[in-house]
């Protein structure tokens, strides 16, 4: 008996694969993410560094994002040397600012290093995008009327297992000046390399929910972004997960 294969035939096993792949993939990833753990020798010495009030405003901000209630995973990147490049238009204050962030940041994360490249765009990580609110609005036209009062945010893309990739950080060119603007900057860099989270807990903190003029990292948010690279503490992890293994003794 032969079978003739048509564009038909085709589609109809193309449409019935996709789905069946689609369920597999999610089912592995499930699978995945439930074996996501934090050895217990390791969480013992993370509690004898870190205060009480660090390790709970670490649960608040590094687990999930503002944007969906059941993202409640740690997401960073997971390369050697991130790669961040200037696009827009910023200005000479600006980019002196961002370079002395950089230079924070490197002190802080020993294991990986972030720097600004000019290399090819296809070695860029995270774009830096100080825009204007018309070149805004045209690109997330979601936003509406809250494009006007936006100083920054950051449009990130994870992979299926919580790696970060392919984000950009928004200025608002327009919006914001002087020393919020230098902590609008400096608060979504540091959200990019995966702090996602805002609060009202702390107001000195450059994750304060309210309005903030703070241009320097609080002791405690560099200890949040210590605790986020290091890499015994898996990407994927839920809060539940880093709760549970806070109280096992």
């Amino acid at each position: 008996m032969k079978f003739k294969i048509t564009w038909k035939s085709i589609l109809i096993s193309t449409l019935i694969a996709v789905p069946i792949l689609l369920i597999l993939l999610l089912t592995c990833r499930y699978f995945y993410l439930q074996t996501v753990d934090i050895d217990p020798a390791e969480m013992q010495a993370i509690r004898s560094r870190y205060s009480k009030e660090t390790l709970d405003y670490f649960s608040e901000i590094a687990f999930g994002t503002e944007s969906s209630a059941f993202d409640t995973r740690l997401s960073r990147w997971e390369r050697d040397t991130i790669n961040m490049k200037l696009c827009g238009n910023p200005n000479p204050s600006d980019v002196n600012f961002l370079m002395g962030v950089l230079d924070t940041l490197n002190a802080i994360m020993t294991k990986n290093s972030v720097r600004l490249i000019e290399a090819p765009n296809s070695d860029v990580d995270i774009w830096i995008n100080f825009a204007s609110i018309d070149e805004i609005a045209e690109r997330y036209p979601h936003l509406g009327d809250r494009v006007l009062h936006v100083g920054g945010f950051v449009d990130y893309r994870k992979s299926f297992f919580h790696k970060l990739r392919n984000t950009t950080i928004i200025i608002n060119n327009n919006m914001v000046q002087g020393p919020r603007r230098k902590h609008v900057i400096l608060e979504e860099i540091i959200q990019s390399l995966g702090l996602l989270r805002d609060s009202y807990s702390y107001p000195n903190s450059i994750f304060f929910q309210g309005y903030s003029k703070d241009t320097v990292m609080s002791t405690m948010d560099k200890d949040l972004l210590r605790l986020l690279y290091n890499h015994n503490i898996p990407t994927g992890l839920s809060r539940q997960q880093f709760n549970d293994r806070r109280m096992m003794r």
